[in-house]
């Protein structure tokens, strides 16, 4: 699994430049095969299931040489691999930019992330729903993972580890990054 860290502004002048904010700082793409492999790096809506990771990119991308920029883009950390879940959720925060639409009595298992009046642009978990929301409370995924474990636990008498609750939640970052219902960023030191 690969993942983008930044949020997308928009395009701006001269012609041809994208940005990414990460942090408090900005990238701006001057060559457009780095902004296209960053860009495919948000799973496209579809088969959950099915892995997205370098190959599926780079044939996402359409560019030359795509492995190479991956591997740049790995390197700025305008890409993640998120091969250790704890070491990755210490270093990076799930920032929610659609809007928490709940659930219906039609699937109370399955809570809508959308934009308000229109059918959930993607629907998860009571869990995934939770931290999803909780995205800004703490500094980092992991924190919110062991928030989310403490306050499940005292409520409900069972106990849930953090790094169960993150399995889950890392499980579902490709569907959310990707629907636009979250964006990753850098912890801020």
């Amino acid at each position: 699994m690969i993942l983008p860290v930044g949020h997308y502004t928009g395009s701006e002048h001269p012609p041809g430049y994208r940005t990414v904010r990460i942090g408090r700082s900005r990238v701006s793409f001057t060559d457009p095969e780095p902004f296209l492999v960053w860009a495919a790096a948000h799973r496209r809506p579809g088969n959950l299931g099915a892995p997205w990771g370098r190959a599926e990119i780079a044939a996402a991308a359409k560019v030359d040489d795509a492995d190479a920029v991956i591997d740049q883009l790995l390197d700025d950390g305008l890409l993640v691999e998120p091969s250790d879940p704890e070491a990755f959720a210490k270093k990076h925060k799930a920032v929610p930019i659609l809007i928490a639409l709940g659930n219906t009595p039609e699937a109370p298992d399955r809570y809508g992330i959308g934009l308000y009046g229109f059918e959930p642009v993607i629907t998860v978990s009571p869990l995934v729903y939770e931290l999803w929301q909780w995205g800004t409370i703490s500094v980092s995924i992991w924190a919110v993972c062991e928030a989310f474990a403490t306050a499940n636990s005292r409520a409900t008498g069972v106990p849930i580890a953090a790094d169960a609750v993150l399995a889950e939640f890392v499980a579902a970052l490709p569907a959310l990054v990707g629907s636009n219902a979250v964006y990753l960023d850098e912890v801020q030191s």
